[in-house]
């Protein structure tokens, strides 16, 4: 079984819209194609260009508030893998790292 990325669920919490829609899936792809520490810089830019094109689609559009969520969700991914009946890695993936930017994007 396919573990659920970090992000769904809380995507519900922020406006949608069709533009929005496909920009979110396009870094959902990018973010699920992490597998090393270059193609987490390269989504790391790649969510820096997406809040540059489009602040109003992140909810934590400015530094303080993105790090305060990105503080959050990664305080809450002990129980998110617990709800999911996994064990949290001892080491992090840069996939997971990647997943928890993208999370910090509309996490509240």
């Amino acid at each position: 079984m396919k573990p659920e990325p970090v992000h769904q669920g809380v995507w519900a919490h922020a406006e949608r819209d069709s533009d929005n829609d496909a920009s979110f899936e396009m870094l959902c792809d990018q973010q699920e194609s992490i597998k090393t520490r270059e193609d987490l810089a390269c989504f790391i830019q790649a969510l820096g260009d997406d809040v540059r094109a489009h602040p109003t689609w992140w909810q934590n559009k400015t530094l303080d508030s993105y790090l305060d969520a990105l503080v959050s969700v990664t305080e809450s991914l002990g129980q998110r893998f617990k709800n999911r009946g996994e064990a949290l890695p001892e080491q992090p993936t840069w996939k997971l790292v990647g997943d928890l930017l993208l999370a910090a994007r509309i996490y509240e």
